[in-house]
């Protein structure tokens, strides 16, 4: 028995319109072999691992890190050296009549001071005194 011309163009169209499908399927099948490649090289991978060799290296690894632990203290024999502060903060000038009520200490939240936008030429000396002058400046916008 023979198919007709109907019979034929019929089949064509529902192999063109399975076309997506059949590539999707070719790049599945062709992913699976990946994985399951992948699969095979991590099961020799672990295969070789012995965990005795994994707990000596872990302990050479600790032991390295106690010995530069020791070099780092080494260096300093005190510790790190602590750096000179000199503390200006009841020199600072303070606000005779604040024009705002103070608040609760539990009502603060958070102090922010920008250290590092400081001038070229600023000292640990003038620092305070320039740093507390933008300060007081900056209340007076600050609405809290």
């Amino acid at each position: 028995m023979y198919a007709s011309q109907s019979q034929v163009e019929e089949l064509e169209r529902q192999v063109l319109e399975m076309q997506p499908e059949i590539a999707q399927s070719a790049a599945l099948a062709k992913a699976v072999v990946g994985l399951r490649h992948l699969q095979d090289v991590l099961a020799e991978q672990i295969a070789q691992i012995e965990p005795e060799s994994m707990s000596r290296r872990v302990a050479d690894m600790e032991a390295e890190l106690r010995s530069l632990g020791q070099e780092l203290v080494a260096g300093y024999p005190s510790g790190v050296p602590e750096p000179p502060i000199q503390d200006v903060r009841w020199t600072l000038p303070v606000n005779a009549a604040p024009s705002r009520p103070r608040r609760k200490l539990s009502d603060i939240r958070r102090i922010i001071l920008h250290h590092s936008a400081t001038l070229e030429d600023t000292t640990q000396n003038v620092w305070p005194e320039r740093t507390w002058s933008r300060a007081n400046r900056a209340l007076h916008l600050i609405s809290w």
